[in-house]
């Protein structure tokens, strides 16, 4: 099931309709940059740091209880705001790492947006890395105008070295939705627009708490596309079945590749995202006339190859996209056409027996992905080439890699001339296959 939710990610990626919200746990594959003892903190490591400063005793079982949201705006009363953003900045030492290849992965992918609750410059530096996508980096509401031109990366907590305030407190998430109004109402505009993805949260996260809260709060599950939630370890069922009421699917990455490592799992997903999106690229050029480069003076046996090419590239629609569709008439009607009118058909009668096979096989096959008739003429022509290939096979029984040939082929070649005749109201066509 969670490959069919990564496929629905990179099906909105390639429509350019996802966005990605990247939480503190991403930030923990940043490389360090030299020798150095400090880490990226996780959430509990914090509230360690702002009750041992508070209390002097991080043993103290009342710690427990204690959110910390709720711990950092005890530092910043008891101690001074100054103060709680200095631990801040020990916790999040973002200039002593350097960003990942699974930074430089995720910001390869073509998101409409990146919003991030992290107040690190790893992603910024990771967007700088990417020469093929423009990123407008986005710290402040005043930002946001005009910022719409090329993807964004939308810092939605504060941003290193400067730009504050840090959103740490209890208090600051109260009054954020007011006090940073334009910053929720893109948020809402995304969820309404795009697939969204959560990266690097953990169900801990008061991040992540505070976020599908208000998610849940202000959008229902009408008014939203689905959020994926990805998660590099197990979250248990009932977590999974809270999280689904509100619309957002966990995507459990090591149900997926139990073996790997954190690292090795990211990097998985962001390969298979960037290959499905990769495919579906290749899929919308299906048919195009320079990927085929069908050319008039092309000898039979060339034609059938590059017919061949494009039949073994075929995405494998079951219904073709109805601009494809018209594209592959066009290239019936101008391209292929000729192959067996005109001059086309006198190169044809004069080809050897294996080459006229090859090219009915392609052109058939060509015309029923297509959905397009034979003609009765082209159907005349290649019975009668049929009729001489089967003679021709009866002769060469002794050549087994021919008669397989004559097999394989030649009774798919009948079984569309049969299908050709019906449609045609040639009532006839018992006696004339005979």
């Amino acid at each position: 099931m969670e490959m069919h939710y990564i496929r629905e990610i990179s099906k909105a990626l390639a429509r350019k309709h996802a966005a990605v919200m990247v939480g503190a746990g991403f930030s923990r594959n940043a490389d360090k940059v030299g020798i150095t003892e400090n880490e990226f903190l996780t959430w509990n490591q914090m509230s360690d740091i702002f009750y041992e400063r508070l209390y002097e005793n991080k043993e103290n079982p009342g710690k427990e209880y204690n959110s910390p949201l709720r711990l950092a705006e005890e530092v910043e009363i008891a101690i001074g705001r100054p103060e709680l953003e200095v631990m801040i900045r020990k916790a999040v030492p973002d200039q002593d790492y350097a960003p990942s290849d699974l930074h430089r992965s995720l910001m390869l992918l073509p998101w409409n947006d990146v919003f991030t609750t992290n107040y690190d410059t790893l992603l910024e530096r990771a967007a700088e890395l990417v020469v093929n996508r423009r990123y407008n980096v986005v710290t402040c509401q005043e930002d946001l105008v005009n910022s719409n031109d090329a993807p964004r990366i939308i810092k939605l907590h504060g941003s290193f070295p400067s730009q504050r305030p840090f959103i740490i407190t209890e208090e600051d998430y109260r009054t954020y939705p007011v006090r940073f109004a334009a910053m929720v109402n893109t948020v809402q505009q995304a969820l309404l627009e795009n697939v969204f993805c959560m990266l690097g949260f953990a169900c801990e996260d008061p991040n992540f708490i505070k976020w599908i809260g208000w998610i849940h709060d202000h959008l229902g599950k009408s008014s939203s596309q689905k959020i994926y939630m990805v998660s590099v370890s197990h979250i248990s069922d009932a977590k999974q079945k809270m999280y689904f009421s509100r619309n957002i699917v966990v995507i459990d990455l090591e149900k997926i590749w139990p073996k790997m490592s954190i690292h090795d799992r990211l990097k998985a997903f962001f390969d298979q995202l960037a290959k499905d999106v990769e495919d579906r690229g290749q899929k919308k050029i299906w048919g195009e006339l320079n990927t085929i480069n069908l050319r008039g003076k092309d000898t039979l046996s060339e034609k059938a190859k590059k017919l061949r090419c494009l039949r073994l590239s075929y995405p494998g629609w079951i219904f073709m996209p109805w601009e494809i569709k018209i594209r592959m008439h066009r290239f019936i009607d101008y391209e292929i056409s000729h192959i067996c009118e005109f001059e086309g058909r006198e190169s044809f009668v004069k080809a050897s027996c294996s080459e006229q096979l090859e090219i009915m096989f392609e052109y058939l096959t060509i015309h029923d992905i297509a959905g397009r008739p034979i003609l009765s003429q082209v159907a005349e022509l290649f019975l009668n080439s049929m009729k001489e290939i089967d003679k021709e096979a009866l002769k060469s029984s002794h050549d087994k890699q021919y008669k397989k040939e004559v097999d394989e082929k030649g009774q798919y070649v009948w079984l569309q001339l049969y299908r050709t005749y019906r449609e045609l109201a040639d009532w006839e066509i018992d006696e004339r296959m005979s």
